[in-house]
């Protein structure tokens, strides 16, 4: 199967590339690249402290949609926010959200 167009971008978005970087095999990645994004890094520190969802948008004041949605990397919190949840996920914001 040969990727369309979207999926480039969509791929290159992933990791980081120049889209001729994917295109001619030159991309590098490393492990922490591939753990930046927000995702990832959210949920696992949700999980890590056995929250759900719904108890985490509790604790800070936010539906459970909201916490999805950052999560899959939908939505970028405010700043308020995201202190609210690193407070509530006992770390701090630059251990949960990493910027690129």
């Amino acid at each position: 199967m040969i990727p369309d167009k979207d999926d480039i971008v969509k791929i290159a978005e992933i990791f980081d590339c120049a889209i001729d970087c994917l295109i001619n095999d030159e991309i590098i990645l490393d492990e922490r690249k591939k753990s930046k994004d927000a995702k990832i890094i959210s949920k696992e520190f949700r999980t890590e402290k056995g929250l759900l969802q719904q108890e985490l948008a509790d604790i800070c004041g936010v539906s459970r949609q909201t916490v999805n949605a950052i999560e899959n990397n939908k939505y970028n919190p405010t700043l308020e926010l995201a202190f609210k949840l690193a407070t509530a996920l006992e770390t701090t914001v630059d251990e949960l959200f990493i910027y690129e």
